[in-house]
């Protein structure tokens, strides 16, 4: 039996016997508390099984009338300590659900990454600013819907630190979800608008959860609409430890290869014989290469359904977007997302990065470019260190209708084999030169290529992305 105990860092009960760092700290209602064992729960969501579950604890008995949600992520404490010995907690493992690798509290929180410790699940981002506290990126993203974490960790005894935030609905009754850890539930039907409100961040900590299958699971069941949560942390005090997955052969994935197109219009197209994507599918089929095109965008801007449909549409080229707004979001056009969010739901194992148009259009200057490209760089490399990644110097267009000028591509297209430097033994970098031999008839309009341009860029691309998989 897999047993749990919860408990609210600022609130102990009368039989625990040491708990740190809980000085008087704010409830849900704005009145505080410092340490008062006779303090009545704030949540309604609290799961009517938490007193016969904690109960069979025989380390430690928390009954459902000690037990709250921190109600402000600002002063939550991750220093109570276990019941079963009085050694510090170490942390274990932690990631920032649906986001990058960042620091919250001097914790570093990894990167997520699909398919490593979950599967399912969609991402959602937000810039708003987050109340009740002054780390705001920890609760900036989320993975919504009904899913499971499964971390791979030693047989031992862990606490299990919760985030959450309700940044899509304003109203209350819009969610409802069940969270459960190790087939123990920590809350049924919460709804975190009800609980704390809009963009607020909400903190659950669990201690005394006993692993004895290698596996600790964090569940989701959904209600109403879709269970959310932006980040978790494991820390044991017997020990445990997490079970790092062995490290693949470098360039060598489990499956087919996956190829991230990152771009602007170009990259996203217009007519299927206009979208490089496509010709590029068809020339590594006719290889033989096994590949799988991943993005959050599908088809090009005018749809999904083509003349031909046999190819893999998946891309993320975003119309009008600068490589700023690739990495950072704020997209164009009613596009979401950002590369922060895609690199580590994707992980690609080859990248195509065909952007610049756009932020010379917008007159940024190239080291600015050059400096987005190397964030972009390490973005990918952060969601997988073996990423093998193309950087494209692009075509002229025609300044006259699109804006920009001659000399700004010139400088970037000199300036981009500058980062074949940033090369690393497990990822290459390699350029492509897309404006050799690539003229204004090559364009549909002016600046889109035609099919005779999307065939030019698929033919110069092939040799290096079949390069790498040999």
């Amino acid at each position: 039996m897999k047993n749990v105990c919860l408990l609210k860092p600022i609130v102990f009960s009368a039989i625990l016997p040491v708990l740190t760092a809980c000085t008087a700290a704010p409830m849900q209602d704005g009145s505080s508390s410092a340490h008062s064992a006779s303090l009545q729960p704030n949540s309604s969501s609290l799961a009517s099984s938490h007193s016969s579950s904690a109960a069979s604890s025989a380390s430690l008995a928390v009954s459902s009338s000690s037990v709250a949600p921190i109600s402000s992520a600002a002063n939550s404490s991750v220093s109570s300590v276990s019941s079963i010995n009085n050694n510090p907690r170490q942390l274990v493992y932690a990631v920032n659900v649906g986001g990058p690798a960042t620091i919250y509290k001097g914790v570093q929180y990894k990167a997520d990454e699909n398919g490593v410790t979950v599967s399912g699940g969609r991402i959602f981002t937000t810039n708003d600013p987050i109340e009740n506290t002054d780390e705001d990126t920890l609760f900036q993203s989320q993975r919504y819907g009904a899913y499971t974490y499964n971390v791979p960790v030693t047989n031992a005894t862990y606490s299990v630190e919760l985030h959450f935030v309700e940044m899509y609905h304003t109203a209350a009754g819009r969610r409802s979800f069940n969270a459960v850890v190790e087939d123990n539930t920590l809350f049924t039907q919460l709804d975190l608008f009800a609980e704390v409100g809009h963009d607020k961040a909400l903190t659950y900590t669990l201690d005394d959860v006993t692993v004895a299958d290698q596996t600790l699971s964090i569940k989701l069941e959904t209600l109403v609409d879709n269970g959310t949560l932006s980040g978790f942390s494991i820390w044991s005090s017997d020990g445990g430890q997490y079970l790092a997955p062995p490290e693949p052969e470098p360039g060598m994935p489990n499956g087919p290869y996956k190829i991230h197109a990152i771009g602007d219009s170009i990259t996203e197209a217009y007519e299927l014989e206009s979208a490089w994507r496509y010709w590029l599918w068809q020339d590594l089929a006719e290889e033989n290469f096994s590949v799988d095109f991943v993005g959050s965008r599908k088809g090009t801007n005018q749809g999904t359904n083509f003349t031909n449909n046999n190819w893999d549409k998946d891309h993320d080229g975003h119309t009008s977007a600068t490589s700023s707004q690739v990495l950072n979001g704020g997209l164009p056009h009613g596009h979401t997302g950002s590369l922060k969010q895609w690199a580590p739901q994707y992980k690609a194992d080859i990248a195509v990065i065909l952007l610049g148009t756009n932020d010379i259009r917008a007159n940024r200057s190239t080291q600015a470019i050059l400096d987005t490209f190397k964030s972009i760089i390490a973005e990918l490399r952060a969601a997988n260190a073996d990423v093998d990644i193309v950087i494209c110097q692009i075509p002229y267009w025609n300044y006259g209708v699109y804006k920009g000028s001659k000399n700004g591509v010139d400088s970037l297209n000199a300036a981009i084999p500058s980062l074949t430097s940033l090369a690393t033994a497990r990822s290459q970098i390699k350029i492509v030169d897309l404006n050799a031999g690539y003229s204004l008839n090559d364009h549909r309009d002016g600046i889109h290529p035609n099919s005779s341009g999307a065939k030019k860029i698929a033919e110069r691309l092939l040799p290096v992305i079949s390069g790498f998989m040999q």
